[in-house]
């Protein structure tokens, strides 16, 4: 188990930054895309369990978990990373610069946020499903769970 974050983890700007959580509560993700690090940190021990090298990129990060998969969202990068090694599994471009990723409550679709739209994606895929113009966007949340 690594307890340390790899140096220049961090050191860049606040918003190139974006953690998820894992549906079990079991694992923080964080990601620097300034630095192209990835960090998975146990929330029972409260230790950095592994990090791993991932492209660097630019601009603000967006992160959402599901049981295998991260997804980031950093300028017009789509990334999907397999959890299980911490590899990225997927690449894609889009349009325009993400403003954010929701993934649906019951992890069937990845909705990003873009430029005045929202797109709804495959998560298996990345593959953009559909797009919606929304005049005057500025970024998504996630919706509430049901109690």
């Amino acid at each position: 188990m690594a307890n340390t974050l790899p140096h220049p983890f961090g050191e860049g700007p606040a918003n190139g930054h974006a953690m998820a959580l894992s549906p079990d509560g079991r694992r923080l993700l964080v990601a620097d895309v300034t630095s192209g690090t990835v960090a998975e940190i146990s929330t029972e021990k409260v230790a950095v369990r592994r990090t791993a090298p991932l492209p660097p990129g630019a601009g603000p990060a967006y992160a959402v978990a599901g049981r295998d998969r991260l997804f980031l969202g950093a300028g017009t990068t789509l990334r999907t990373v397999d959890l299980g090694g911490l590899g990225v599994a997927a690449e894609r471009s889009v349009r325009d610069p993400i403003t954010g990723l929701v993934r649906s409550l019951d992890g069937a679709r990845l909705d990003l946020g873009q430029a005045s739209a929202v797109s709804w994606h495959d998560p298996a895929t990345g593959k953009e499903l559909g797009p919606a113009a929304v005049s005057g966007l500025v970024g998504l949340r996630a919706p509430a769970t049901p109690a």
